[in-house]
């Protein structure tokens, strides 16, 4: 009788025990990411599909988690070890135009943005994350690089250009290492004192080119408030040396 009776103890705590598990595996998940997103003709619907970094588990839903007047949105894996069963990884959204960010929740980092509205053309722009999750910046393989132009912004002879591969090779390694956690959530920086925009040209001819001809792989490296910085549009803001900064300038005749 007492062996019956410990047996159905047993069997009641493995049950809630396998409850709990089963509730607790539907927890919210911290990596999910931004794969690609589609905005309606009407400009009232924004589709977002999504990933997870892990390599195990799904995502079953997705939930405004912020009453802020932009987005913020938690999402929650399905229950069960790995199952499949709910999984999504589209979901639509409805956008008010009041709306100018969206972000995803990340843990103890808090929420992280993903897009941005363009101020410019009030179009929305993905925020280029790299595998971690920190920002580098997006530049053409040094071997493709045929010439860098320099723009001072200036209304005359406001443009310089090489295609000398000591002056290519010493400019671009300014950025090649660079690494922040600072968003750019801008089309340009914000009040800089004084700028310059870089841009790597490669062989348009050649295929691997083709792809890479885009204004979001120019850097715009400015002084602001007795700092030097090199920023990509809706990358990320990078910390750069007094150095670096006069070396771009030396090459302005």
């Amino acid at each position: 009788m007492k062996n019956k009776k410990n047996l159905v103890i047993v069997i009641i705590l493995a049950i809630v025990i396998l409850i709990g598990l089963f509730i607790y595996s539907g927890r919210a998940r911290t990596d999910v990411y931004l794969i690609d997103f589609k905005v309606s003709d009407d400009n009232k619907i924004m589709t977002l599909k999504v990933g997870v970094s892990n390599s195990s588990g799904y995502i079953r839903k997705m939930k405004r988690t912020s009453g802020s007047m932009n987005y913020y949105y938690t999402f929650y894996q399905t229950f069960g070890i790995n199952s499949k069963i709910g999984s999504k990884d589209t979901f639509e959204i409805e956008l008010d135009n009041n709306v100018n960010e969206i972000y995803f929740y990340t843990g103890r980092k808090g929420y992280k943005l993903v897009l941005v509205r363009n101020t410019a053309t009030s179009e929305w722009e993905k925020i280029n994350y790299s595998v971690d999750g920190t920002f580098k910046l997006n530049l053409l393989d040094k071997e493709d690089i045929i010439k860098v132009g320099i723009n001072t912004y200036a209304l005359n002879d406001n443009y310089f250009e090489y295609s000398n591969k000591y002056i290519i090779e010493k400019i671009y390694n300014i950025f090649d290492d660079l690494e922040t956690e600072v968003v750019s959530k801008t089309y340009n920086p914000e009040n800089p004192e004084e700028m310059y925009m870089i841009k790597f040209i490669c062989d348009e001819t050649k295929a691997i080119c083709s792809d890479k001809l885009r204004v979001d792989t120019y850097v715009e490296v400015y002084r602001k408030n007795g700092k030097y910085y090199a920023e990509q549009r809706y990358n990320g803001i990078y910390e750069i040396t007094l150095e670096d900064f006069n070396l771009i300038k030396s090459y302005i005749k």
